[in-house]
């Protein structure tokens, strides 16, 4: 069942440490760059002076009941919240990089997920701990939303990849996207507008990881409000073609019809840049964003020197380096064989 667009609230609460700077800077760009999830800070001192009961690391029981126990004392609406230890995290559940979600004996998840930033600051250096922090909240809300089974072992730098090297969790912070077998999960619970608004996010993510200096890049978007509500999602599919061969292109775009009504994929070509972009631009964000590739191969797109120097070394690295998917579309008699495809 799709859950409409009324806002979903979220509570974070830091266990045996107190350094909410980072934790707030992450709410406040997570709550600034997407209108689906409300995301707040619960302060209690039982959190901050808990001590856990074995010194060498935290369990995750131990931690659902710290978070029953406040919350049973606290007025209002609680349904959401993630507990956020700086410890190591163990016993019963071991916790990765995606924590531990805590399940009813349904084997439903009952709300209440509880993830450790041990050692992550010298993981993920340089990139900020605000932007490992909003990475994370993403997963465990969407995870809240749709229920168990999304975490993967399949395509790597996906949101949702198992990440048994926690150095993997570089990789998916730059890739900033969600496989398409996620995807197709997340549909069946989130309305399409609502996909949009956090691959959004992600993306913007990817953008801060990946600069010469993260920690300005967050900045900067913090600053510049305009220029944090411009991004738009960029595409997961890229469709190369030569305009020799435009009315191909146009078959395509029905055939993918489809898939984008549902929100499975987000197509691009060249046909989606508008007066006044600056079209080199555009056509280089959408080579970066993409994790499939079309190739509508003919004679004339194989003399294309624009293609040949400007869309396929990118794509075809992107392929090596990300698992980007590429589909050849032989359309017409051609030298393929001898092409470097």
């Amino acid at each position: 069942m799709k859950h409409s667009m009324s806002v979903v609230p979220i509570e974070i609460a830091e266990i045996g440490f107190s350094e909410s700077s980072a934790l707030s800077a992450a709410i406040a760009f997570a709550n600034a760059n997407q209108n689906y999830f409300s995301f707040s800070l619960l302060v209690d001192p039982r959190f901050r002076d808990y001590e856990p009961e074995n010194a060498a690391y935290y369990r995750t029981d131990e931690i659902y009941s710290l978070l029953d126990n406040v919350l049973i004392d606290i007025k209002g609406f609680h349904n959401l919240i993630i507990g956020v230890v700086d410890g190591r995290l163990d016993g019963k559940k071991w916790g990765n990089l995606f924590g531990s979600m805590e399940t009813n004996k349904n084997d439903r998840i009952t709300g209440k997920a509880v993830a450790s930033i041990h050692g992550v600051k010298d993981i993920i250096s340089p990139i900020p701990i605000s932007v490992y922090y909003c990475f994370e909240l993403l997963s465990f809300s969407i995870r809240f939303i749709v229920g168990k089974g999304m975490i993967h072992d399949g395509e790597r730098g996906c949101l949702f990849h198992r990440k048994a090297n926690k150095a993997d969790i570089v990789e998916s912070i730059q890739s900033g996207y969600i496989s398409l077998d996620s995807l197709r999960i997340i549909n069946k619970y989130l309305e399409f507008e609502q996909i949009q608004c956090i691959q959004g996010m992600l993306i913007k993510l990817a953008h801060i990881s990946r600069s010469d200096n993260p920690e300005i890049a967050l900045q900067r978007f913090r600053k510049d409000k305009s220029m944090s509500s411009s991004m738009k999602v960029n595409p997961s599919v890229f469709i190369s073609y030569s305009h020799a061969d435009s009315e191909w292109l146009k078959r395509v775009q029905i055939h993918l019809k489809p898939l984008e009504r549902k929100g499975l994929i987000l197509p691009w070509d060249d046909t989606k840049i508008e007066p006044g972009m600056q079209w080199k631009d555009e056509i280089n964000k959408a080579l970066d964003s993409a994790r499939v590739a079309i190739l509508l191969i003919s004679a004339d797109f194989l003399a294309s020197d624009f293609i040949v120097d400007n869309e396929l070394p990118p794509l075809l690295a992107s392929a090596e380096e990300h698992g980007t998917l590429i589909f050849p579309v032989i359309l017409k008699p051609c030298l393929f064989s001898e092409s470097e495809l």
